[in-house]
């Protein structure tokens, strides 16, 4: 296909990958120049292959039905009328996606990670708002889009699986591959009703999933990933809690860790209600928000390793009386003897998931006024 004119509109200058459904180019859109990526299915595919066609449509169906810049957003969409192959053209995407990243760098910052799953939240909200649960949420799903000026924008990809749920009022079957004893998605990330294949699952089970990306980005590994045999992964995942997330990385705030695991919860009615619900509790740790930049996306730093967080969250009362008491407390010691935790002279603080020294009168009230 490189050289040539598709469906009269694009010409196809490279391919960027392939698949089992089909390939991805990158296209011209001849009459304005501008550069986007098109999604096809092979035409040997078309005769047999029904499900992969099958999910290429759901996919755009999906795709297109949200708006929003944690979604990649669909520009055109059709059938190739030399082949009858379906096919979708996208925004064309410079970066790479989590998966890679996680690879090269091992571990992220607490406050990287969480910025990451603050974007994700937010592009599931509107999915689940429109009645579209992902079913695939993972690391290789999540792409890091660069822009201009080094801003980093998460963005979801693979809707290919995806499960359109119908109106209260509408009944019926809903569109999906989800089948009564069938196993949908990748199994390190999967939830427990889908390892369980349950058939009529809900918007948890993206949470769920999510709660493994932050778990992986956080330790490095993801729960029960040195279980090689399918089945005891799959019995793993339904009656094994995954170990808590301290133990694997101390440096991890009780505040952050307490979002993880409560995304873990093996019965779903036990996670956050709602995306929307997991973005909340995630505001409070992200204080100059969770916009991402190329700059973030680095490994864990020797200095954040070497903290060891406390296990539970440290209750102190909030803004000026919160300042006032820490004062009056590094007087009262003269700054030295103060304990929190096992770190000498230093309070927890949650907001940064850090320990912060006392030591400096001015960056305590700069932080708190």
């Amino acid at each position: 296909m490189i050289g040539e004119l598709f469906n009269g509109k694009y010409r196809v200058l490279r391919l960027l990958g392939q698949g089992g459904m089909g390939s991805v180019y990158e296209v011209e859109l001849v009459e304005t120049g501008e550069r986007l990526a098109l999604k096809c299915v092979e035409s040997e595919l078309l005769s047999r292959s029904k499900s992969s066609v099958g999910r290429f449509q759901r996919e755009v169906r999906a795709m297109g039905a949200l708006d929003t810049e944690h979604i990649v957003r669909v520009r055109d969409a059709g059938t190739d009328p030399a082949t009858g192959a379906p096919y979708m053209v996208m925004e064309l995407l410079e970066g790479e996606d989590l998966q890679r990243l996680l690879d090269r760098v091992g571990k992220l910052e607490p406050d990287t990670a969480l910025r990451i799953a603050a974007q994700v939240c937010v592009g599931l909200q509107k999915a689940h708002e429109a009645r579209i649960l992902h079913r695939d949420i993972k690391p290789a799903n999540l792409f890091l889009a660069r822009r201009a000026g080094g801003e980093v924008v998460v963005k979801l990809l693979d809707f290919g699986i995806a499960k359109i749920k119908p109106e209260p009022h509408q009944g019926g079957p809903t569109t999906g591959l989800t089948r009564t004893g069938g196993i949908l998605g990748s199994p390190l990330y999967m939830s427990p009703e889908q390892a369980r294949g349950v058939s009529d699952i809900d918007y948890h089970t993206d949470l769920w999933s999510l709660g493994v990306v932050l778990y992986r980005a956080l330790s490095g590994r993801a729960p029960h990933e040195h279980i090689t045999a399918f089945g005891d992964l799959i019995m793993a995942i339904c009656s094994v809690s995954p170990e808590p997330i301290q133990e694997l990385a101390p440096w991890v705030g009780p505040e952050v860790a307490a979002v993880v695991h409560r995304t873990l919860k093996f019965d779903a009615g036990d996670r956050f209600p709602s995306a929307a619900a997991m973005l909340d509790a995630i505001r409070p740790l992200l204080p100059r928000g969770s916009s991402l930049r190329e700059e973030h996306l680095v490994p864990v730093s020797e200095a954040t390793c070497a903290v060891i967080a406390p296990k539970r969250p440290i209750s102190l009362p909030p803004g000026d009386a919160r300042r006032q008491m820490i004062t009056r407390l590094a007087v009262r010691v003269g700054a030295r003897g103060l304990r929190v935790g096992d770190d000498r002279g230093c309070v927890w603080d949650a907001a940064r998931n850090r320990r912060r020294r006392l030591h400096d009168d001015r960056a305590v009230d700069r932080h708190h006024g």
